[in-house]
């Protein structure tokens, strides 16, 4: 089941994202070509500047017995092109934002991370717990008196679940909110975690798609945060008449519920006829919804419902082709596999 999408926003719009984070459909107006290109820097920098750009390729050196001055070893300690034994060199620089930077650059050799956690610097310890692995360094970083590290390790999908656990009990509530979005929590603590003091705390587990789904049940209900109840409604593991009773609440509570792959097909169509366009986009996106409910959805005075029904993989050939009719959403339809192949070849050549 592919992911849920973002709402795409348009002019006049005040809908909100998704927590999935994917990538939203084309906007009108917008080439594809540009959106195609946006993560090569080298032809988005030409077709911005109307030139080739010279992008820096060679890993940064250091001449021997050279003095380099302060921003270069700080543009050399986040290059991740710097070889690991200049990386050595700059753990151990004096200046703080330089080690912070070695913590954050991908390519540190994890000795060096392991060194850096005994770092005098908070700010280059918690750039170290988000991303080192060891088991042995993140339960030295769990016990770190500043509640940010702390934080940091709770959220690290690398640590251990004993670790979890005994962090699942810190009095900082950010640190418990690690505990409780980490994948890796065993589910007795997250039950646990699901009757904690903080909301924060209660919507992580809500979230998380590790959450038993007899604790989501009894989250669900829970009347004084529509966050956590909408937590429930966009968690794949909600069972099914749990997110059939969410479809009947708030707004952006029915809009999480009509993009869950869980969500069951009546409860679909039902939300496909919502009056309002948040909940229509995301259940027009949702690879569940019946065709013949795609095919009235594809009809839908919105722009944006029109999008996702374009693009979603479950659109039967017949809407796809009645759809490239439609100028707005054409350029999606043609990106859709169940578009027939000498449909799109005529499309193509119609078009150039």
């Amino acid at each position: 089941m592919r992911p849920r999408p973002t709402i795409p926003r348009g002019p006049g719009s005040n809908q909100y994202q998704t927590r999935s984070g994917t990538p939203s459909p084309p906007q009108p107006g917008t080439s594809l070509l540009n959106q195609a290109t946006a993560d090569d820097p080298h032809q988005r920098c030409g077709e911005i500047w109307g030139t080739q750009c010279q992008m820096p390729v060679s890993p940064p050196r250091f001449a021997h017995g050279s003095h380099p001055s302060l921003g270069s070893k700080r543009r050399a300690a986040g290059d991740e092109n710097t070889p690991p034994s200049i990386l050595e060199s700059l753990a151990q620089d004096p200046d703080q934002q330089i080690r912070h930077r070695v913590a954050g650059n991908s390519n540190t050799p994890p000795i060096i991370l392991e060194r850096l956690t005994h770092d005098p610097d908070e700010g280059v310890r918690r750039g170290v717990a988000e991303r080192i692995h060891t088991p042995s360094s993140l339960e030295r970083l769990a016990q770190d008196p500043a509640g940010d590290v702390r934080s940091r390790v709770a959220g690290n999908s690398s640590t251990p679940s004993h670790t979890l656990e005994r962090l699942a009990h810190d009095l900082e509530w950010s640190v418990r909110r690690g505990v409780a979005g980490n994948s890796h929590t065993p589910p007795h603590t997250l039950e646990r975690l699901a009757d904690d003091s903080n909301l924060g705390v209660q919507v992580g587990v809500a979230e998380n798609s590790h959450t038993p789904p007899h604790t989501l049940e009894r989250l669900a209900d829970h009347v004084s945060s529509w966050g956590v109840r909408c937590g429930v409604a966009g968690n794949s593991n909600t069972p099914s008449h749990t997110l059939k009773r969410l479809a009947q609440d708030l707004e952006h509570i029915r809009a999480e519920v009509a993009g869950n792959s869980n969500t069951p097909p009546n409860t679909l169509e039902r939300l496909a006829q919502d009056p309002q366009r948040a909940v229509r986009r995301e259940a027009a996106g949702n690879t569940n919804m019946p065709p013949d409910a795609l095919d009235k959805l594809a009809q839908d005075f919105d722009m944006g419902v029109r999008l996702w029904v374009a693009g979603n993989f479950s659109t039967p050939p017949g809407t796809l082709i009645k759809l490239l009719r439609d100028p707005e959403v054409a350029e999606v339809v043609v990106d859709n596999p169940n578009l027939p192949a000498a449909t799109r070849a005529m499309w193509q050549l119609a078009t150039r």
